[in-house]
């Protein structure tokens, strides 16, 4: 039984045909421009589909897919990496490069091992390199002397010189699905090549049907292009502009979701611990450093205090070169802390770095008392029960009691430290 599709817009020759194709009696394909439409629409994918929904990719390409982490069309689209074509003079060893040459005619033999070696010159108006392919006799027959092509391969020294071996190649001047701009080159596994992901993500994105969550009076008034434009043109940009215009929007989706996330996130947490500034302390707590604050470190000073003093959880980051004088905004910080019965938390990535700290604060705190250093050294000591500033290393997230008399109000943490999930909650 055929099923029932609207064939209003189509002619009588037309129908006839869709009616054979759906009907899997028609033996041979035809083209019509209106049949085209009708079909794209009937087999329209989601970003959510599985990836084995879109043509061509059966369980065996599933499977290598999923070594790329490409599970759904959302996967496939987003997966992106790229390069601009460089001059041959530009290419450097180990890099990943892609470029446009002329190419001469392949030259095949034998080497002294028994390996049947191609080799052609790639020439551009920069330079010149060589091209090598070990037991491949097929890809004689893609070379034509003198034609221009879109070469994509990591260059490496062999034989003392610069060359390539095994690059792919594609024709400039064949139905190539982008060899006059940027090239899209992705990473790839056994059995998948760019030039294979160039392919499937451009039919991909030919028949998804992407809706936008933005509305389009936001991207309008900040000169965004809508969704489907920004991916076809991250993938497929004809020149550095449309590159840039793509990027822009596909950060400003990721600026959202992150926006989004974090305001969910906090949403969950409830209320944090207000502190009440004394400015009478914070004058006093400046006296006791021989300088006086950078203009950068009383504007920081003054967030963070903004931060302490709502019920709104934060979180900051000082950014700084070393020597700058981040510590002194977490000293003058931790002071109103502890000035309201709290306590404060300073974690450092090495045992030597937690104990300049403890040094640092001991001597420009003014609660100099109120200070333990706790690190694996130090597990024997008890935790004092008091309103303290706890420096130390990963050690704290082990010794420092969930419960604690004089709660967390300040946690603040020196250099990157990777945490597992746990840690981090």
């Amino acid at each position: 039984m055929v099923p029932k599709y609207d064939t209003t817009i189509l002619g009588r020759k037309d129908k006839e045909k869709f009616s054979n194709f759906l009907s899997f009696s028609a033996q041979q394909f035809w083209y019509s421009p209106h049949l085209h439409r009708c079909l794209s629409m009937a087999s329209k994918l989601s970003a959510a589909s599985p990836i084995g929904n879109v043509k061509g990719i059966g369980p065996n390409f599933e499977e290598k897919l999923g070594r790329l982490n490409i599970f759904t069309v959302s996967d496939l689209i987003q997966y992106l990496d790229f390069t601009k074509p460089v001059p041959i003079r530009d290419l450097r060893d180990k890099i990943a490069s892609v470029f446009i040459a002329t190419l001469s005619e392949p030259r095949t033999f034998y080497t002294a091992t028994g390996k049947l070696m191609t080799q052609v010159t790639a020439q551009d108006d920069s330079g010149k390199i060589k091209l090598t392919w070990f037991n491949n006799p097929y890809i004689k027959r893609l070379i034509r002397e003198g034609d221009s092509y879109t070469i994509a391969g990591k260059p490496s020294f062999w034989a003392g010189k610069l060359t390539l071996i095994s690059p792919t190649i594609e024709a400039g001047d064949s139905l190539s699905l982008n060899t006059s701009g940027l090239v899209p080159v992705y990473h790839q596994t056994e059995g998948v090549t760019s030039k294979w992901l160039r392919s499937k993500i451009y039919f991909t994105l030919d028949s998804l049907d992407f809706p936008d969550p933005v509305d389009p009076a936001v991207l309008q008034e900040n000169g965004l292009s809508n969704l489907t434009t920004a991916y076809h043109q991250i993938h497929f940009p004809h020149s550095s502009a449309e590159r840039w215009v793509s990027d822009k929007r596909l950060s400003f989706n990721e600026h959202l979701r992150i926006n989004i996330t974090n305001i969910l996130e906090r949403s969950k947490l409830g209320d944090s611990l207000s502190i009440k500034l004394d400015p009478t302390l914070y004058r006093h707590s400046l006296t006791k450093f021989p300088f006086s604050l950078t203009s950068g470190q009383s504007k920081a000073v003054e967030e963070i205090f903004s931060d302490l003093s709502t019920k709104e959880p934060t979180h900051r980051l000082v950014q700084g070169e070393t020597g700058s004088g981040k510590t002194v905004t977490i000293i003058l910080s931790s002071d109103q802390v502890i000035n309201n019965n709290f306590s404060v938390a300073v974690m450092a990535p090495t045992e030597i770095l937690a104990q300049q700290h403890f040094s640092t604060f001991s001597k420009f705190s003014s609660f100099s008392q109120n200070i333990q250093l706790i690190t694996a050294s130090t597990k024997e000591k008890p935790i004092v029960h008091k309103p303290m500033i706890y420096i130390g290393t990963h050690a704290l997230l082990t010794q420092i009691p969930e419960k604690l008399n004089h709660p967390l109000a300040l946690v603040a943490i020196d250099e990157q430290h990777k945490f597992g999930v746990r840690q981090r909650e």
